[in-house]
């Protein structure tokens, strides 16, 4: 079964591996493939497909445990949803201050 946690990570975290590896990941977290079809897309055997994939498995849950960007990506968008209702429920209608928040969220 393919840890969903680690296809979201692949946004953060998957520029840091290296070309194979990272193409590896993104065949069979992002584009669902299996484990046959990729080691005959890439040219290695399905062994090796698999041993690619938990060692990346391994790293990217390591580097999200120490780095912690996925959490701190949400905790952000969080907390920009709550400053967005109490300001819809303060009845600002400063437009300046919705696309500000825009911005902010834009760039996360």
């Amino acid at each position: 079964m393919k840890n969903l946690q680690v296809a979201y990570l692949l946004d953060f975290y998957g520029n840091l591996f290296g070309d194979k590896q990272r193409e590896i990941l993104e065949m069979y977290y992002q584009e669902d493939m299996s484990l046959s079809e990729i080691a005959s897309d890439v040219g290695i055997t399905r062994q090796g497909v698999y041993d690619n994939i938990k060692r990346g498995e391994k790293e990217i849950l390591s580097l999200e445990s120490r780095l912690r960007l996925m959490d701190r990506f949400f905790e952000i968008s969080k907390s920009l949803d709550s400053i967005e209702e109490i300001l819809k429920e303060k009845s600002v209608s400063d437009e300046k201050i919705y696309s500000h928040l825009a911005d902010i969220r834009s760039k996360i």
